[in-house]
C-alpha cells in the first residue's frame, strides 16, 4: 500500500494554503504542464528506496520524495519551498489500510535555469502498512 505515497504528498500539498495561495492547482507529479514558465509550481516523485521485510513479513518501507519548488523570481522558489517543507515536514497521515510514519527534509538545492528559480527538496518517508 505505501507504493501510494504520491497520493499523500499530492493531498498534503494541494490542502496547504500556503502552497495553494502560491501555486494555485499547479502541483504536479514528475513534471509540469506546458504553459506555465510565467507562473510558480511544484513537481513531485517518489522514489521507493528500501523495503524492509522480517520473518513474519513486510514490515516497513523507506521512500526518498524528491519536491521542485519553481518560481519566476528567487523570493517565491525560496518562499514556495519554505511552504512545502512547513506542510511536509513531520507531517503523518494514516489512512485506510498504511500509514506515514516518518517524514523529515533531508536535503534541498538551489538552482537556477531559463529564467526561472528552481529550490530542489529531498524528504525522507516512511511507510507501513496497517496491521
Amino acid at each position: 500500500m505505501s507504493l501510494l505515497l504520491g497520493l499523500h504528498v499530492y493531498s498534503t500539498l494541494s490542502s496547504a494554503t500556503a502552497v495553494t495561495a502560491r501555486v494555485g492547482d499547479r502541483i504536479y507529479p514528475h513534471g509540469a504542464e506546458d504553459g506555465v514558465n510565467d507562473t510558480s509550481w511544484v513537481t513531485f516523485g517518489c522514489d521507493l528506496v528500501d523495503a524492509q521485510y522480517t520473518k513474519d513479513g513486510h514490515a516497513y518501507d523507506r521512500h526518498e520524495v524528491t519536491i521542485k519548488c519553481v518560481s519566476p523570481t528567487y523570493e517565491g522558489a525560496l518562499e514556495l519551498a519554505q511552504a512545502v517543507r512547513d506542510a511536509l515536514d513531520g507531517n503523518l497521515y494514516e489512512y485506510d489500510g498504511w500509514k506515514v510514519t516518518d517524514s523529515t527534509l533531508a536535503s534541498g538545492h538551489e538552482s537556477f535555469d531559463t529564467q526561472r528559480y528552481c529550490v530542489e527538496l529531498a524528504f525522507e518517508m516512511e511507510t507501513e502498512d496497517d496491521v
